[in-house]
């Protein structure tokens, strides 16, 4: 893996590829989507690329996260992309 700068910008992409995203009884259940909170599960893997890249999730100024239904395989997929200087906001 190339060296990261710890002191730039970077963009995490997070995509859960889940065994089941669909309620099979819908609509007779009470949601349409499975109770997966993706967001519960986000601060691990931020965790996890923090440990594996040396750079702090400070600087993950854009973070984003999907979830997609693959039950022939299930997975988390990660990137991290170097970005521009964030602009201030006037």
């Amino acid at each position: 893996m190339p060296s990261l700068d710890p002191h730039a910008p970077y963009a995490l992409y997070i995509v859960f590829h889940l065994p089941v995203l669909i309620n099979t009884g819908w609509p007779k259940t009470k949601t349409r989507f499975k109770s997966i909170d993706a967001s519960n599960f986000v601060k691990f893997f931020q965790d996890c690329v923090v440990k594996a890249t040396g750079v702090d999730d400070a600087n993950h100024i854009d973070l984003w996260v999907s979830k997609r239904e693959d039950a022939q395989n299930p997975r988390v997929e990660i990137q991290l992309y170097q970005i521009e200087e964030p602009k201030a906001c006037t």
